[in-house]
C-alpha cells in the first residue's frame, strides 16, 4: 500500500462488538494458528475509504514452534473498493442581470465523491427555477432530467433568466454517483435592469379641489407612481408645464420637480395665486413627467457591487396631467357704479336702469346683489311694482327700503316723485349700500333731478270794488293778485270773458287821460275795450282801471279768467258804484 495512506490492521474479532470497521479497536502483532483456524483473526482495511479503485496491502510475518523460527513470509491483500459514500457538494451563488443568463460551471458547484470518479459523477434538476430555466446545449432542462458533472466543465450548461422583476431565483438538484445520492440548492443573484417605466397606481382620485387664494397638500391619494425597477420614493416627478393659476411649493419653495419620498411626507403643495376666479370654478393643470432616473450622489447598488442596475433602459417617461379645480370664495366686497343723470318730472316717477345705477361683485351673481337704503329720499318713494312671491296684484305704490339689481335690470325699480303739492322740489337724493349677503359695500348718495312741471293751480285772488257814479278805480294788486307755487314761474294770462255791462276796463296811459277825457271817450265808444293781459303787464306798471259810464246803475260786475297755459281760473269781481246826486230834477 501507498506510504502515505493507512494500512488497514489485524485484529482479534471477539474484541469488536459488530463485524464492521471500528477505529477503537486494537491492533494485534501475534496471533495463534488456533485462532486463524476458529476464524479468531481479521483484517480491518483502512478507516478511511480507498477511493474508487482497488487497493494491495502487505505484511510480512515470522511464523514460530519450539523447533524455530520462519521469517520472510509474505501476506497479500487486494481491497475491493464499495460505492458506499454519497457525492459531496458545494455550491457558490451564482449572479445574473436580469433577462440575462449565465454558464452554471464548476465555479458554482463543486462535487466531491470519495469512492465514485468525477466522469461518473451527474445531477439530476429536482426542482426547476421559478423565474427562469436551466438549459444544457441550449435546451430546456425540466425537472427530473440529468446531466453529467463533466457538462459544467465542457461549459454546456447555463441560466437563463426570464426578465422578470425578482431579485433572487434558485433550482434544487440531487447529484449522484449512480448508488448514492445527495440534495443540494444552488442559488443565482438577479442585479435588477431598470427596463420599466414608472406606471401611476390604480384608482387615484382625478381632482385636486383648492380653494380660491388658499392651498392644499399633493398627496398619494391623487398621485403616486410604482415601477418594479426602482425605488418608488425615489421616483421624480418632473414638471414639464407649471400651472396656469398657482404654484407649486416643496417645502415653501417654488419647486419644477419633487420626488416621491415628498409626497409621502406632505411638503408638496399646490397654491392658488390667480387672485379672483369669480363665480365659477377655475381649472388648472399640472402636467408631470415621472422619471425613474434621478439618482442621489450617494446612492449604492443593492447588492455592493460596480454593478448599477437603476439606470433607466427604456425609451419613454410617462406623463400624467393632474386636474386642480379651484373652488370660488365670497371674500370681495361688492362696488357701486352710478352712471347717467337720473331725472323724473314732478309727480310723475321714472324707472332706474342700469344705466343710473349699478353694482358688480366679482364672486357674487350680480343678479343677487341686493340694494339697501340707509336714508330714503325725502320728496318721494322707491318702489318695485313686481307682486310678491304667490301674488299676483302689482306692489305699486308701496315704498320699498330694499331691492334687488335684477329688478333694476329688469325695469321694475320705479323712484316715485310723490310730495310735489304746494311745494317745488327740484332735486331730491337717498342713501344706499349694496350687500351680497356677506359683505356690504361703502354708502353711498344717489341723486335724483326732478323735472318740474305746471302742476300747481295758480291762486286767484280778486276782492270786489267799490266806485263813484261815473268814477274810475285802479285795479292794483290789492284788488287783483296771483300766487303760482310752480317752479319756474308759469306765463300768467288774464283774459276778460264777461266785460261789465255799466263800464269799460281799460289802460290808462300815465298822465294822459283824466277821469272826464276817458269818460267822455267811453261814452262816445271810442276806446277798446281791454281783453287780454298778463301779470307781466302788471308788474311791469300797466295801468289798469275800471271806468263806471255814470250811469245811474248802481252795480255792476265783470268777470277774469287767470290761465298758467294748463290751468283756468275764473274770478267775478262784483262793482258798488255809489251815486251822485247829479242829475236835475225833471218833470214828467
Amino acid at each position: 500500500m501507498h506510504s502515505g495512506l493507512e494500512a488497514g490492521k489485524i485484529i482479534l474479532v471477539e474484541t469488536v462488538p459488530m463485524f464492521v470497521k471500528d477505529h477503537t479497536a486494537s491492533m494485534i502483532l501475534t496471533f495463534t494458528q488456533h485462532a486463524v483456524s476458529h476464524m479468531k483473526v481479521a483484517y480491518m482495511p483502512p478507516i478511511e475509504d480507498i477511493g474508487p479503485n482497488a487497493v494491495h496491502v502487505q505484511f510480512v510475518l515470522s511464523v514460530s514452534n519450539h523447533h524455530g523460527t520462519v521469517h520472510g513470509i509474505c501476506f497479500n491483500i487486494t481491497i475491493l473498493p464499495v460505492d458506499n459514500q454519497p457525492p459531496q457538494v458545494f455550491t457558490f451563488d451564482m449572479s445574473v442581470e436580469e433577462g440575462g443568463s449565465q454558464q452554471v460551471t464548476m465555479d458554482y458547484i463543486r462535487m466531491i465523491d470519495k469512492d465514485t470518479a468525477q466522469d461518473h459523477l451527474g445531477i439530476i434538476l429536482q426542482k426547476a427555477p421559478l423565474h427562469g430555466m436551466v438549459q444544457l446545449d441550449g435546451r430546456a432542462v425540466n425537472e427530473g432530467e440529468q446531466f453529467s458533472y463533466q457538462d459544467l466543465s465542457m461549459l454546456k450548461v447555463r441560466y437563463q433568466h426570464d426578465g422578470s422583476e425578482s431579485l433572487w431565483d434558485e433550482f434544487k438538484c440531487i447529484a449522484t454517483d449512480g448508488i448514492n445520492s445527495a440534495e443540494f440548492l444552488l442559488k443565482i443573484q438577479v442585479f435588477p435592469v431598470n427596463d420599466e417605466p414608472p406606471v401611476m397606481k390604480d384608482n387615484l382620485l382625478p381632482t385636486i379641489y383648492c380653494v380660491e387664494g388658499n392651498e392644499v397638500v399633493i398627496s398619494t391619494d391623487y398621485i403616486y407612481a410604482v415601477d418594479a425597477d426602482s425605488d418608488d420614493l425615489k421616483l421624480m416627478f418632473m414638471i414639464a408645464r407649471q400651472p396656469r393659476w398657482g404654484i407649486v411649493l416643496k417645502a415653501g419653495i417654488t419647486v419644477d420637480r419633487f420626488s416621491q419620498r415628498d409626497i409621502l411626507q406632505g411638503i408638496v403643495i399646490y397654491r392658488h395665486t390667480g387672485g379672483e376666479i369669480g363665480l365659477e370654478p377655475c381649472f388648472d393643470t399640472i402636467t408631470l413627467v415621472i422619471s425613474d432616473a434621478e439618482l442621489d450622489a450617494d446612492i449604492k447598488c443593492c447588492f455592493n457591487t460596480h454593478h448599477n442596475p437603476l439606470l433607466p433602459n427604456h425609451d419613454s417617461f410617462p406623463v400624467y396631467d393632474l386636474n386642480i379645480t379651484v373652488l370660488p370664495v365670497d371674500n370681495q366686497a361688492p362696488s357701486i357704479t352710478i352712471g347717467d343723470i337720473f331725472s323724473v318730472d314732478e309727480g310723475k316717477l321714472s324707472a332706474f336702469s342700469v344705466n343710473h345705477l349699478r353694482a358688480n361683485d366679482p364672486d357674487t351673481d350680480n343678479n343677487n346683489l341686493k340694494f339697501i337704503l340707509v336714508s330714503p329720499p325725502q320728496f318721494g318713494y322707491i318702489e318695485n311694482i313686481l307682486p310678491s312671491p304667490g301674488f299676483e296684484k302689482s306692489n305699486m305704490g308701496i315704498s320699498i327700503d330694499v331691492f334687488l339689481l335684477k329688478d333694476i335690470i329688469s325695469h321694475n325699480v320705479n323712484y316715485v316723485q310723490s310730495r310735489h303739492q304746494r311745494m317745488e322740489p327740484t332735486a331730491d337724493q337717498f342713501v344706499f349700500y349694496v350687500t351680497d349677503g356677506k359683505h356690504r359695500s361703502v354708502e353711498k348718495p344717489f341723486y335724483i333731478v326732478i323735472n318740474p312741471i305746471n302742476d300747481e293751480v295758480p291762486e286767484f285772488m280778486a276782492r270786489n270794488i267799490t266806485v263813484e257814479e261815473g268814477d274810475m278805480l285802479e285795479l292794483n294788486p290789492s284788488i287783483i293778485n296771483v300766487a303760482d307755487m310752480d317752479v319756474p314761474p308759469n306765463k300768467l294770462l288774464f283774459s276778460v270773458t264777461v266785460q261789465p255791462k255799466h263800464g269799460m276796463i281799460l289802460e290808462k296811459k300815465d298822465g294822459t287821460d283824466s277821469k272826464k277825457e276817458l269818460l267822455k271817450t267811453l261814452k262816445s265808444n271810442t276806446l277798446p275795450m281791454m281783453q287780454d293781459f298778463s301779470m307781466d303787464h302788471l308788474k311791469n306798471g300797466m295801468n289798469l282801471v275800471y271806468v263806471h259810464d255814470d250811469s245811474e246803475n248802481l252795480a255792476d260786475s265783470f268777470t277774469i279768467k287767470l290761465s298758467d297755459g294748463k290751468h283756468e281760473v275764473e274770478r267775478t269781481i262784483f262793482v258798488t258804484v255809489n251815486g251822485i246826486n247829479d242829475e236835475k230834477p225833471v218833470l214828467s
